[in-house]
């Protein structure tokens, strides 16, 4: 798993920001006034995600100081708060390989967040019109790490963690969103952000990290101020997916740390599901089941029929239907559908000249 942050220093010259459209404005090649050992006087990162905290943390332990994180959201949940983690259906998850793991545990954070993980070590599959009985199990032991599942809102929360009471150069703002990035040439990066109580605030810090996912704040400040050296590559989706997660109780008898899923003949569906969290041996499997529709689907709109869900599910996936309470059915046809993470690939045009080097940079923690 790797983890993309946009960097924007003082060096790039954007128009003052307006609520207006902005005229379009050039980027300069200008030599930084700091270096990457010592970093900035400050650094803002827009957005406090997995992705933001672990550029933070990285930033701190290179002796960067004055690390101040913002974040639309709320404060994230503990991670050891296992009431919120028991709802199977409510957080989507991610798996964390070989490089995930190397690379946090380059930020000294694998330990605090592998407690929380649960081991998948190979996966079942049914085949399309494949009975109950007949799934094909593979256990995939000849790699160097097992896969570790954790929910994206717990990995974000366990990395709050680590950085919230290891680094004290790391100040983080919940409720309050990086909603406009411009550089102006005498005083540097301007940042607008808004609090959760409606108000402003202006910050002018020399460095500027965007790591704001959907907002793209930075990323679309940078396709402004250089439009001929900043390239935004967008991959457009041409089958879209839409899926609605499914809680599931497995008996002791099935294994707990495989992937299962099953798919139909026709491709309406596809079934994945993961653990949602550790389990003894002798205690039932807690899984999140991700249901992958089409986004016209009927049984993909919110306030669905829960029995149309119960007969697609009966049809194609009897094997899971004893371990889906009657509750379940009613709540998963009520929800509406999520949508699959779009990816877009911000980056400098190809040939560009040298000195942009100074002015635009990648930044990957998760791949250092």
């Amino acid at each position: 798993m790797m983890f993309l942050a946009l960097l924007l220093p003082c060096s790039a010259l954007l128009a003052p920001a307006s609520h207006r459209r902005r005229p379009r404005a050039t980027l300069r090649a200008a030599a930084a006034t700091w270096d990457t050992t010592t970093g900035p006087s400050s650094t803002l990162v827009a957005g406090g995600g997995p992705a933001g905290i672990a550029t933070a943390i990285m930033l701190a332990r290179r002796g960067w100081k004055n690390i101040r994180v913002c974040d639309r959201l709320e404060e994230p949940f503990k991670p050891d708060d296992d009431v919120t983690w028991s709802d199977a259906a409510r957080f989507y998850l991610v798996g964390l390989g070989l490089r995930g793991q190397r690379a946090l545990g380059q930020l000294d954070a694998w330990a605090d967040v592998e407690k929380y993980c649960a081991e998948v070590v190979g996966r079942k599959d049914w085949a399309p019109g494949a009975g109950p009985d007949e799934g094909a199990e593979r256990i995939f032991d000849d790699r160097p790490v097992s896969t570790q599942v954790i929910a994206r809102d717990r990995l974000q929360g366990a990395l709050y963690e680590v950085a919230s009471t290891k680094y004290p150069e790391i100040s983080f703002d919940w409720g309050a969103e990086v909603q406009d990035v411009a550089v102006d040439g005498g005083d540097g990066v301007e940042a607008t952000l808004r609090l959760s109580d409606g108000t402003e605030q202006i910050l002018r810090p020399p460095l500027v990290i965007g790591a704001d996912g959907t907002a793209r704040t930075v990323a679309m400040a940078l396709e402004e101020a250089a439009p001929r050296r900043t390239r935004i590559t967008r991959y457009d989706d041409d089958n879209e997916r839409v899926f609605k997660t499914v809680p599931l109780d497995l008996p002791e008898a099935w294994r707990g740390d495989i992937n299962y899923s099953a798919r139909s003949a026709s491709g309406r569906l596809n079934f994945d599901a993961l653990p949602s969290g550790r389990a003894a041996a002798d205690a039932k499997k807690r899984y999140c089941g991700v249901l992958l529709l089409k986004a016209d689907d009927p049984l993909a709109q919110a306030d669905s029929d829960p029995e149309e869900l119960r007969a697609l599910m009966d049809e194609f996936l009897p094997q899971f239907m004893p371990y889906v309470d009657a509750a379940a059915f009613e709540a998963v046809a009520k929800k509406p559908a999520s949508r699959l993470p779009g990816f877009r690939f911000v980056g400098p045009r190809a040939r560009a000249p040298s000195g942009l080097s100074s002015s635009l940079a990648l930044l990957r923690p998760f791949n250092r």
